[in-house]
């Protein structure tokens, strides 16, 4: 399990206090969140972590993943909002009943 483990303690350990995650944001361009969403990958590297989520609560039964990406998505989606972003991909992020 150490080898499930470890990376899920470094992708808790990389989301930031406002819950944001994205290491390429946060450590080479940390002034560029959000500011090209429809150009940049952050919704689309989102999508994949949140996907590993999903599957790692599947595998495990642990939510601890699930957890960090359950805070970025309603963090998105607020602010995504509340920025007044266009962009119907955040519809489909923010509509997770499903989980």
């Amino acid at each position: 399990m150490a080898c499930i483990d470890e990376p899920v303690k470094l992708i808790e350990g990389a989301q930031l206090p406002d819950v944001y995650i994205n290491v390429y944001y946060t450590v080479v361009e940390p002034t560029q969140r959000w500011t090209n969403v429809i150009k940049t990958h952050e919704l689309y590297c989102a999508g994949h972590l949140l996907e590993a989520a999903v599957l790692h609560f599947t595998v495990t039964q642990s939510t601890r993943f699930l957890d960090v990406m359950c805070r970025y998505v309603d963090y998105m989606g607020a602010f995504l909002v509340q920025e007044k972003v266009n962009y119907t991909g955040i519809l489909a992020i923010r509509n997770w009943s499903w989980l």
